[in-house]
């Protein structure tokens, strides 16, 4: 009885989980414009307020972070990728997010950055999840 009356007073973390289209980047390298664009996702999951990330072509980068509140925060380590990703190999990589809720869908507003890559600018991006679509039975 008792855990249930101090449950009553906890708060559900926002859902953050599902497959997101990045919408809009704005001064975007290579290896931003690689792992945010084009055939890239940004899908997570989540349990509670702890969220993994996997990013870029075929889930690249798994990014691991929390979610407290609306804020979304997510680090990972930079694994060898293609020449053309023109990534900083062993660099960590923090995305910081807003998430937004919308009647349908979700919205996520944030920036990805490079640690240690003085070259690597941090690049702001807009994302919406996809609504899955369900295939219908025979």
């Amino acid at each position: 009885m008792g855990v249930l009356r101090l449950g009553q007073g906890i708060r559900a973390p926002q859902a953050v989980h599902g497959r997101y289209a990045v919408t809009h980047l704005e001064s975007a390298g290579t290896c931003q414009a690689y792992l945010l664009s084009g055939d890239s996702s940004l899908t997570m999951t989540q349990s509670g307020t702890q969220v993994t990330a996997s990013l870029g072509r075929a889930g690249a980068v798994t990014l691991r972070g929390h979610v407290e509140g609306s804020t979304l925060t997510l680090v990972g380590v930079v694994p060898v990728l293609p020449a053309q990703a023109a990534c900083p190999v062993g660099d960590t990589v923090r995305l910081v997010g807003q998430a937004r809720r919308a009647p349908d869908h979700g919205h996520l507003d944030g920036t990805l950055a490079f640690l240690r890559c003085a070259d690597c600018s941090t690049t702001e991006f807009h994302a919406q999840r996809m609504i899955p679509t369900l295939a219908r039975g025979l």
